[in-house]
């Protein structure tokens, strides 16, 4: 009975784990469209000094932009796999201060008129583990990371009455943020050329001189009309919270940048 059970055991587990999931690719390439959204809130403050808070909206920057996504995915043994994604945002505005507030060294004050830049780009890493594998189902966990860099550019001009606009100042600030986080992932075959994948990750630490959280979903529906060639649909949610700590100033980015995404994929 002991052999019986022990023999049982090892095919249910090798049944579980012969198949890749999927599609059964070792390597994925996608490459495709987003309309990107984004929300921000941003300040960076020189130590000792009050805090100012700015948002997308109060510099007149558009907060929706369309980009190209890229994804890529190894899985280089039946159980673990290697995935990346970049995508970026970038906008620029321009807009009148209602009131007066400091960004850096810069300080703005009513009536001025601020020219501002923001550039976000967005590197998504992880490495995953199979909990369970089947040839039509998959769920797994695994340990990831965001990377995200991130700079605002402003430059203020006052008009005096006394012809063309006077340059009152321009500041630059700039943060790289990489973000440890838990992964969850999991697909299943709804038909034998239609998958659906969904993959969440989730961030709330202290350390170095990063504070913050990070929640990261995304979804996708891809539909392989050919073997190896397939297109899809998806949706991708970040949303960042964090807090750059320097030795002369101290940043903070709340971000929310989501999007639909179109997508060709190339798998072998």
């Amino acid at each position: 009975m002991k052999q019986l059970f022990l023999v049982s055991f090892l095919l249910l587990c090798h049944s579980a784990f012969a198949d890749k999931p999927g599609f059964g690719d070792t390597f994925v390439l996608s490459l495709g469209v987003m309309d990107h959204g984004g929300k921000a809130d941003l300040s960076s403050t020189n130590v000792g000094d009050a805090e100012s808070v700015i948002d997308l909206d109060e510099l007149g920057l558009d907060d929706d932009q369309r980009v190209v996504w890229t994804s890529g995915r190894w899985r280089f043994t039946d159980r673990w796999e290697l995935g990346a994604s970049y995508t970026n945002f970038n906008t620029k505005g321009s807009a009148s201060a209602s009131r007066d507030y400091s960004y850096g060294d810069l300080d703005v004050t009513a009536s001025a008129t601020v020219a501002s830049d923001l550039d976000i780009e967005l590197y998504i890493v992880d490495v995953t583990w199979d909990l369970l594998s089947t040839d039509r189902s998959q769920l797994g966990v695994g340990l990831g990371l965001h990377v995200m860099d991130m700079g605002l550019s402003l430059s203020a001009e006052l008009d005096l009455g006394t012809g063309a606009p006077v340059q009152t100042g321009s500041e630059t600030g700039d943060a790289t943020a990489p973000l440890p986080n838990f992964t969850l992932v999991g697909g299943h075959m709804l038909t034998d050329k239609l998958y659906l994948t969904a993959k969440a990750g989730v961030f709330s630490l202290d350390y170095d001189k990063y504070s913050g959280k990070l929640t990261s979903l995304r979804g996708m529906l891809e539909w392989r009309p050919k073997k190896n060639v397939g297109i899809g649909v998806g949706y991708q949610y970040v949303d960042v919270d964090v807090k750059v700590d320097g030795d002369l100033r101290e940043r903070k980015y709340t971000l929310e940048l989501d999007g639909p995404i179109l997508f060709l994929t190339v798998g072998f």
